[in-house]
């Protein structure tokens, strides 16, 4: 079993290794970087393609939407609730006291 130093040791190299292989994409190494910039213009260019085709027609406007069905009322049930029952009043709890008073602690 590894002893609690030794795991920090180990858990910190892992993490760091973690964090190296998540750079790597955005390092330079002699030619032109591959980061975020150059992933972001390939998903423009996926998505928008260019030219856009000056006789492309319209994309057509959305259907409405239908109407939806009104839910039907609830039903009610054949049997009346019971009437409330009368409740005898309650005592009224004892007033909170204060304290007993304690003496303080010797000086």
């Amino acid at each position: 079993m590894l002893k609690k130093r030794s795991l920090k040791a180990v858990s910190g190299l892992g993490l760091a290794a973690m964090v190296l292989a998540a750079c790597e994409g955005a390092s330079t190494s002699g030619y032109v970087s591959t980061g975020a910039y150059y992933d972001s213009m390939m998903w423009n260019d996926y998505y928008h393609p260019y030219p856009v085709y000056p006789d492309r027609p319209d994309r057509p406007d959305r259907p409405d939407r239908p109407d939806r069905p009104d839910r039907p009322n609830r039903p009610v049930h054949p049997i009346a609730p019971a009437p409330p029952v009368a409740r005898p009043p309650v005592a009224r709890p004892p007033v909170a006291r204060p304290p007993i008073a304690r003496p303080g602690p010797r000086r």
